[in-house]
């Protein structure tokens, strides 16, 4: 984000983190490991080292958030324009609409990575996803409540669904 929009702190904390995961990009020994490597590079160099497939799925899901936002800002910005009542309101459902399932969709794939992740003993994912929700729930209540409430709980019963599915055919 060159020009970034300083009205806007959470998109900030976001260009942090991607500043943060291309810093650790370029050290390959912190991508592909978390624990001794953080120790090596000396405390506070990056955030949580993560794999490029953990990288992948962050930088989704906070696209999938920033989409988010700015249906909603340019929803809001749009409610004196010169259109129909009719007009209005379908356009604000599709837009909503597509953008609540691009997170929910990222969510999915977020849920999935952490819990493979979990699975291989890395809890970086899942540390980052904390300092999220403490991050969104100082500074943007209304969408942690969105992203947990909802998004992230549909994904979560996705991913159980796909697992028992799967743990069922292998029996």
């Amino acid at each position: 984000m060159t020009k970034l929009n300083h009205n806007r702190p959470l998109l900030r904390y976001f260009d942090n983190i991607r500043r943060e995961m291309a810093i650790d990009a370029r050290r390959t020994d912190t991508l592909s490991f978390g624990g001794a490597e953080r120790s090596a590079h000396g405390a506070g160099c990056d955030i949580f080292p993560l794999s490029s497939a953990e990288t992948e799925v962050v930088l989704g899901f906070f696209g999938s958030i920033e989409h988010y936002l700015d249906v909603e800002i340019a929803l809001i910005t749009a409610a004196g324009v010169g259109a129909s009542k009719h007009e209005k309101s379908a356009a604000r459902s599709v837009s909503r609409d597509e953008a609540e399932n691009r997170v929910k969709s990222a969510a999915v794939a977020l849920s999935a990575r952490m819990l493979l992740s979990g699975l291989e003993g890395r809890m970086n994912l899942l540390n980052l996803y904390r300092q999220l929700e403490s991050k969104l729930k100082a500074d943007a209540l209304y969408l942690w409540e969105f992203l947990n409430d909802q998004a992230m709980k549909e994904a979560m019963q996705q991913v159980s669904k796909v697992v028992e599915s799967h743990a069922h055919g292998t029996r």
